[in-house]
């Protein structure tokens, strides 16, 4: 019976083919799009899903109480790792980890990777399977990607080859792993023992530098709340006296560590309520149709009932029409969804496989999307028309009453009250990202040139030293160069490095506290305002010993008022503090300002990581070509390399700017499938007032006027929809900008403007959509009409 009742639905289908190819068109662009965005989500929120005992793994990290509030911090110390698994017998596994790029050399070719240290039981935590090799990491071997053995070596496991990590570390390929899934947190090129970083011996011991991960795995993750419960005690016993009171150790479990940190899963939540809007708009087209429709299949319904059918047999044929309707929709969206994929991921910069376990996905995902549709779409048409009476169906006395005018006035206003939002919440977004990207910083980023240095780099530091100096000395002095600085950190690339620092007279215990090494020039080259005091002065050693520029969010932690006579302590050196910067925002606009102290870095002073050159903009061609023929005098073995410092900070919102990107094409797209229910709607009102129209025409009614008539109610939904849309904006989007330190004023003076946009572009649309056939019905001559009267 039941592939009589799907043979019947198909039949009709094909017999009204505007119908069918309007819904199918409509559901399957919906389709696609909400696809796309589930995969997105899905891709977003399993970070580190992949790890075979993630559920397991835990970030231990620290949280240090302090007069200004509790400062979380999620790096750790080098000998903190083997305390915990000495106390702790729940942990099964540990490993600590540390991610920076560096020089690598083979033969005479050089190449900036990323290089991950970690220690010999990190591939037993982790799961990065090996493609080729062993799995046993020791401090003579080093394994790499299956990418790096293809550009490197031009074959697939290059065992027993040699590769040169920064100056002076030769190592043996010992093993090729297989491609890290984009969606980790850990993205390196090659892996070595931790004792390869540069520098460990001195920090293996220390407890004065925190600067690794540390992460651990527990015999059953049952137990992560019995551990934290022992911290208090952990701490007791391994640090100071009274540590406790001021210094607190967390857990943070590995899956969602990555949107915990970069706060990535409002973005994804965000958009799957944008993928609920699209199949809710292209469902209540299916709706509306299907109800709109109710008098052309009046006499059908009337006929059945009369030859015996129930109105469960009814519904059935009904549902089995929306089901066919909706698997053909469901095919055309899998497919659609399949090819744009790939473009999808070159707009919008994302990394969405196609793999089997993807596909599974998809289909498992497209299975669900079409039972739901199926039944929300399809439930109310067949209840609604199976429930005809045959006597009043066949008279079509009903038609007026029953004809669902409420149901689709209120669906429309849906819509488009859904659609409305999305474009409001698109423009609240632009103007967000516009006021970050072209916010005053409180520095200057245009056209400066950055050129990463560091010594780690070179075979003879000690040399290379001198040279950099000499390099620095001779681009100063190429036409077109305004300014020039050497500094380890500059705003937009701002590295952790942390220091503990205190007022002389506190007695309480040091604030955790940014710190980077600046030259004398660093303030004037990057535009940032002393408010007070003075810079530091060129080769002064006294500076360069003594002395400390700070911030203001500094001085406002201490709790000052003026840098006057102020001293600061680190450790047991003093350093008077001679300069008050104004605050400057060296990271994103997401975050608020944090305490810095600039310590001198004097001529000779190995400790830098940039050179950064303001120059004029009419020369830059001039002055890169110049500051290339110096680097190959510097270091010919490596390429040269720059980028420029507006750049960078553009790239700090990456994710703002592809989910504008997003949301934009979404909303477009929701407006489209809107206005493709609204166009079968305007027909099907056409169609009903056809006579109406002649009768109109006839006495004297204008072309004008007739489109006036046949659009007035759907504009008047449509003003509905921007009214019951805009304060259900202003909550969500308001609550939006609430995630940023600076944000763009939403006022109600501002919201209206950004609303009346968003409110006259879609009537714009929603009024070419009616007018396309009301035009139509206003054209046609109205003889064909009448002619039965």
């Amino acid at each position: 019976m039941f592939r009589n009742y799907l043979l019947i639905a198909f039949r009709n289908l094909v017999k009204r083919k505007g119908y069918a190819l309007l819904n199918i068109f409509g559901l399957s662009i919906g389709i696609s799009a909400a696809l796309v965005i589930f995969l997105y989500v899905r891709f977003e929120l399993s970070y580190d899903r992949f790890h075979e005992h993630a559920d397991d793994i835990f970030l231990v990290y620290k949280e240090r109480v302090t007069p200004t509030g509790v400062q979380a911090s999620y790096d750790t110390w080098a000998p903190f790792l083997n305390r915990l698994e000495a106390y702790f017998p729940e942990i099964s596994a540990g490993s600590r980890y540390f991610e920076s790029p560096a020089w690598v050399t083979i033969d005479d070719r050089r190449f900036r990777e990323q290089v991950a240290y970690a220690d010999s039981s990190f591939l037993d935590l982790f799961t990065f399977p090996m493609a080729a090799g062993h799995g046993n990491l020791d401090r003579n071997s080093v394994f790499i990607s299956e990418a790096l053995a293809e550009k490197y070596f031009g074959r697939q496991f290059p065992g027993g080859e040699t590769i040169r990590i920064g100056a002076d570390q030769e190592l043996t390929v010992a093993g090729v792993f297989k491609p890290i899934p984009g969606n980790s947190s850990m993205n390196f090129d090659l892996l070595l023992r931790m004792e390869n970083l540069p520098g460990y011996e001195n920090l293996r011991d220390t407890w004065n530098q925190s600067f690794l991960s540390t992460y651990i795995r527990l015999k059953d993750r049952s137990e992560a709340d019995g551990m934290s419960a022992k911290f208090p005690d952990f701490i007791d016993r391994n640090f100071s006296e009274n540590a406790a009171d001021r210094l607190n150790l967390k857990l943070l479990a590995l899956p969602g560590m990555y949107n915990e940190l970069n706060q990535n899963s409002r973005y994804a939540y965000l958009l799957l309520w944008v993928a609920v809007c699209i199949l809710l708009i292209a469902s209540i087209n299916f709706m509306n149709l299907a109800t709109a429709r109710s008098v052309e299949r009046a006499r059908e319904v009337g006929m059945r009932k009369v030859l015996g059918a129930r109105r469960n047999h009814l519904a059935t044929q009904f549902l089995g029409e929306s089901l066919v309707l909706t698997f053909l929709a469901l095919v055309i969206g899998f497919f659609g969804a399949e090819v744009l994929l790939p473009y999808v991921n070159n707009w919008f910069d994302i990394r969405l496989g196609h793999g089997a376990e993807n596909y599974v996905t998809h289909l498992a995902l497209v299975s669900a999307i079409g039972v739901v549709l199926a039944l929300f779409s399809g439930s109310y048409p067949a209840f609604f028309l199976s429930g005809f009476k045959p006597l009043e169906a066949l008279n079509g006395r009903f038609a007026h009453h029953l004809s669902g005018r409420n149901l689709r006035a209120g669906l429309v206003v849906l819509q488009f009250g859904i659609s409305i939002l999305l474009i409001i919440g698109s423009l609240t977004v632009w103007r967000q990202l516009r006021f970050m990207v072209n916010a005053d910083m409180a520095f200057q980023p245009g056209n400066t040139v950055v050129l990463p240095v560091a010594l780690n780099d070179f075979e003879n530091q000690e040399e290379a030293n001198i040279r950099l100096e000499t390099f620095r000395e001779e681009i100063s002095r190429l036409p077109g160069v305004n300014g020039i600085t050497s500094s380890t950190h500059i705003p937009s690339n701002w590295d952790s490095w942390f220091t503990f620092a205190r007022p002389a007279d506190w007695e309480s215990d040091p604030l955790r506290l940014r710190q980077c090494y600046t030259d004398a020039d660093y303030f004037r080259t990057f535009g940032i305002r002393l408010k007070e005091g003075r810079a530091f002065e060129p080769e002064s050693a006294r500076d360069s010993m003594e002395s400390v520029i700070i911030n203001e969010a500094a001085m406002e932690a201490f709790g000052w008022t003026s840098i006057k006579d102020k001293v600061l302590m680190k450790g047991s050196r003093r350093f008077n503090v001679i300069g008050l910067a104004a605050d400057y925002n060296f990271q994103s606009l997401q975050n608020e300002v944090e305490p810095v102290l600039h310590f001198y870095r004097s001529p000779g002073n190995s400790i830098h990581s940039f050179i950064s050159l303001n120059i004029r903009e009419k020369d830059a061609d001039a002055v890169l070509s110049g500051i290339a023929r110096q680097w190959e005098i510097l270091d010919p073995s490596r390429p040269f390399d720059y980028f420029f410092l507006d750049e960078s900070v553009h790239r700090l919102y990456q994710s703002e700017s592809r989910l504008l990107a997003m949301i934009t094409s979404f909303s477009f797209l929701a407006i489209l499938i809107a206005c493709l229910g609204l166009f079968g709607l305007a027909a099907f009102s056409a169609a009903r007032r056809t006579k109406e129209i002649g009768v109109r025409k006839v006495l004297g009614a204008s072309v004008s006027g007739i489109v006036g008539l046949l659009s007035r109610d759907f504009l008047k939904l449509v003003i509905l929809a921007l009214a019951v849309a805009m304060p259900v904006a202003w909550i969500v989007m308001n609550g939006w900008l609430g995630n940023f330190a600076y944000r763009i004023n939403n006022g109600w003076i501002t919201f209206l403007v950004t609303a009346a946009g968003a409110g006259l572009l879609t009537m714009v649309i929603a009024f070419l959509t009616i007018g396309l056939q009301a035009m139509k019905a206003a054209l046609a001559n109205p003889v064909e009409s009448l002619k039965d009267e």
